[in-house]
């Protein structure tokens, strides 16, 4: 329940102005399940947000610990209702990071 909870309070803390937004620990793939997971149980609903391309922000990996300072990564949000989304290929496979 604790990571559920924590997972929510996180998806609820992402606002900001900015274009590119600094992720710093955990990484893209562990943001990106959790928002997977949280939708599934369906603890995250459609906004009905037609998340516009001039709202799109992507995160940036900003982890000097990890020499990934200012890599972009396969996470965006939309501006207007902040919704998580990435990147999949045909097949449904997230697109990588690299």
């Amino acid at each position: 329940m604790a990571d559920q909870k924590q997972t929510q309070e996180f998806l609820n803390s992402l606002k900001g102005e900015d274009t590119i937004k600094p992720i710093y620990n955990p990484e893209a793939f562990v943001l990106r399940s959790k928002a997977k997971a949280a939708a599934e149980r369906g603890e995250i609903q459609k906004s009905g947000c037609p998340h516009p391309i001039s709202q799109i922000e992507q995160y940036m990996d900003d982890d000097p610990l990890r020499k990934r300072e200012g890599k972009m990564v396969n996470l965006f949000e939309c501006g207007a209702c902040h919704m998580l989304f990435w990147l999949v290929d045909p097949w449904g496979d997230p697109v990588s990071d690299r």
